[in-house]
Parts: structure tokens; C-alpha cells; sequence
């Protein structure tokens, strides 16, 4: 993973994860330190957009199983949890759907 680097230049990171991961993240959104990032399987990774002036607090976890999408002017509050998927005992046919955040 990449995250140590994130730690060392959190300013850059919605930059490298515009070019590395391919997000839809628009320039003035941020993402904060600690922030997390992930999902269950490679094969079926969602999206993450962020749009104009939207931010993430530090610490959060955003389950990107399927997509989220952060509307304008959105702050996440730290230490915020985010799921597109359930937790529920039953592994066999979870629920799983989109998330968006608009205000």
C-alpha cells in the first residue's frame, strides 16, 4: 500500500489518487490524513467522486465495494465510517448499493 506516502504529503493525495487509482476527484475537493480507502474484491471495485469543495475528515474509512459520491461543498466528519455493504452474519448474499452524499 501507499499510505505511508499519503501520511509524508497529505496535500498531494487526492492528486496521486486522480492519477493513480483513476477517481473522480475534482481539484478542490481534499482528503485528509489517515483516511482509508477500500473495498472487498479488485474485480468489482466501485468509484469514489468527490466533487467542487467536498472534503474528508481524518481517519475515515470509505468502502468503496461499490461507488460513493461526495456531493458539492460535502464534509465528512473524521473518523466518519462509510460502507456500500453490510456487516451481517450472512456472507452469502450480503447487501450491497451506492452511496451519495449530497447537501
Amino acid at each position: 500500500m501507499i499510505e505511508p506516502v499519503f501520511e509524508l504529503m497529505p496535500i498531494g493525495r487526492t492528486f496521486l489518487e486522480r492519477r493513480i487509482h483513476r477517481y473522480d476527484i475534482h481539484k478542490t475537493a481534499y482528503i485528509s490524513r489517515g483516511v482509508r480507502i477500500i473495498y472487498n474484491e479488485k474485480r468489482r471495485k466501485g468509484q469514489l467522486t468527490m466533487k467542487r469543495y467536498s472534503w474528508v475528515g481524518v481517519d475515515c474509512i470509505l468502502d468503496i465495494t461499490r461507488s460513493i459520491t461526495i456531493g458539492e461543498y460535502v464534509q465528512i466528519a473524521p473518523r466518519a465510517m462509510i460502507f456500500t455493504h453490510d456487516s451481517s452474519m450472512s456472507r452469502r448474499d450480503p447487501e450491497e448499493g451506492e452511496v451519495i452524499i449530497e447537501r
